[in-house]
């Protein structure tokens, strides 16, 4: 959602022609973004890392506060909306943050589906690849 013109523009073209369209997302964007592709996306993959604020920025280098903002309304729009949570070992795996990330999906519209998801390694490679430090998630 970075790079929201050509995302506007390859989802107008896919819904002219007929194709199912998903949009996988943190959310760390300006709503008003959202608002651009909600009449070109059938179904958001929302990712859902921490609950705890200071925990999140820790780990991604930002606070959740847009994210959860986000979330609340994207639900609200009516759009299909996956959540989806990794659980990580150490990070977000405790009784605490899951009861947490539960307790604020409660406070919104109901989600078609809420998703954990194993946290895996696969992308390390890639990080080395090009030079960048491997992010610290389950270590």
């Amino acid at each position: 959602m970075l790079q929201i013109d050509f995302l506007e523009e390859i989802l107008r073209q896919c819904k002219l022609n007929g194709i199912h369209t998903a949009v996988d997302t943190a959310g760390h964007v300006p709503y008003r973004y959202f608002e651009r592709i909600l009449p070109y996306t059938d179904l958001f993959l929302y990712d859902v890392k921490c609950i705890d604020s200071a925990k999140h920025k820790e780990y991604t280098g930002v606070d959740n506060a847009l994210i959860l903002e986000n979330v609340r309304a994207l639900l609200e729009s009516g759009k299909m909306v996956w959540i989806r949570v990794s659980v990580i070992p150490g990070i977000n795996d405790m009784v605490k943050e899951m009861q947490g990330i539960k307790q604020f999906l409660n406070t919104c519209k109901e989600p078609e589906k809420v998703e954990l998801l194993p946290y895996h390694r696969l992308g390390e490679h890639k990080y080395a690849a090009i030079g960048r430090e491997i992010p610290i998630f389950g270590r």
